[in-house]
């Protein structure tokens, strides 16, 4: 049907560089058939065409609007056409999207003809189909190639999947529970916490126990532990949408990182990124006081205004200031306190058997969760009250 019509030859053009918004991306002649002018076929993948152009092409004008562009008559005067010359004999030319119907276009297919009105409705229906093959194609690739991008990751990081946070010293929950759990199992094997574990027990009222363990909270015999995240997260991620508030945390963690490391000077400290923006800090025998004062730093770090990327990954490209959302964010912080003496005694509890080391672990790791759920601002265990309760800024 094509030799008929006077069909000469067929490009096809795909942006240099996806990132970047529709408006911004350049055409590549990527493929030509086998009639094309030898001046395409030997500048093929460098044959550009340019958003800045100061005449718009057939294919950009195609690309950006999401519509088949047609020229039923082409002219010389028509300077849309690019290379008029050419293509000679150039009767008519048409440009057809790729794709474009639910997200951004994938590219333009570009045909010449030598005869005029050579592209009728009929025509256009089967170049359309033509172009939903071309996207199927296009679609397969891109997602193929993405999957082979970055092995080397997969290798040395099995753990990682989001690159996101492959920040440094940020972990993950299961290299958080790892560490607890290798913590824990040291306690198991402490005599010493025996005696200890006596002298907490001696009383018979439970309200006289609870008091004589509060004077632990207070040494570097503690495991204590803050947790974080966003307030109103869903709300930003229906105002935004799910890149910006990926974005944002990632960005939140970078924050608590660098806060952590001037606030505490141990060892044993560890950031870890459970899920969406919700972070555990691990501080290892920091005493409960201790804990509390230094909320305060890391909250006024989180809290604030930060410039995030609506459009892209942070992963991909370094964001243009045009596509930074300011955003203003407070955050909900909790902090959770265990002495030793506790722990070893929640192991001997008959409910912790057979695994104690792994009960012990999950109840921290769920207490976790549920100081969040006691609203916004800094809430923390309070044993001499023996429940959560609201920490105030002196």
């Amino acid at each position: 049907m094509g030799r008929d019509k006077g069909w000469r030859f067929a490009c096809i053009l795909t942006p240099s560089n996806p990132q970047l918004s529709v408006s911004e991306h350049q055409l590549i002649v990527q493929a030509v058939s086998e009639n094309a002018p030898e001046a395409y076929k030997e500048k093929l993948e460098r044959t550009i065409i340019r958003p800045t152009d100061t005449v718009i092409s057939v294919s950009m004008r195609a690309y950006q609007s999401g519509r088949i562009c047609y020229r039923h008559r082409a002219v010389a005067q028509d300077k849309s056409i690019f290379n008029y010359d050419l293509e000679q004999s150039l009767g008519s030319c048409i440009a057809v999207p790729i794709g474009g119907e639910e997200a951004k276009p994938l590219g333009v297919i570009y045909l010449a003809s030598s005869q005029q009105d050579a592209f009728h409705e009929d025509d256009q229906r089967l170049l359309r189909m033509i172009a939903r093959m071309a996207q199927e194609l296009l679609l397969t690739f891109q997602t193929r190639f993405k999957v082979t991008e970055q092995l080397k990751s997969v290798i040395e990081k099995p753990a990682l999947a989001d690159q996101a946070f492959d920040i440094g010293e940020v972990y993950s929950e299961t290299e958080l529970i790892d560490r607890l759990e290798r913590l824990i199992q040291v306690v198991w094997f402490r005599d010493d916490l025996k005696g200890q574990l006596s002298e907490f027990l001696a009383p018979d009222d439970i309200r006289d126990r609870r008091a004589a363990l509060v004077k632990y909270y207070y040494t570097n015999d503690v495991l204590t532990s803050y947790c974080f995240d966003v307030n109103d997260q869903t709300r930003l991620t229906q105002k935004y949408g799910e890149v910006m508030t990926r974005n944002l945390s990632r960005e939140v963690a970078i924050r608590a990182r660098n806060k952590l490391k001037t606030l505490f000077i141990s060892s044993d400290l560890q950031l870890c990124h459970a899920y969406g923006d919700r972070f555990y800090v691990f501080l290892g025998g920091i005493p409960l006081d201790e804990a509390r004062a230094k909320v305060w730093a890391l909250k006024k770090e989180l809290d604030g205004v930060y410039k995030i990327d609506a459009l892209r990954f942070s992963t991909e490209r370094r964001p243009y200031d045009e596509t930074l959302v300011e955003v203003s964010i407070t955050t909900r912080l909790g902090i959770s306190c265990y002495p030793f003496v506790k722990l070893y005694e929640l192991m001997h509890r008959p409910s912790a058997q057979p695994d104690p080391v792994t009960f012990v672990a999950t109840t921290i790791r769920i207490e976790l969760d549920s100081v969040l759920k006691e609203g916004p601002g800094v809430h923390t265990w309070d044993p001499s009250k023996w429940g959560w309760t609201e920490l105030k800024e002196n």
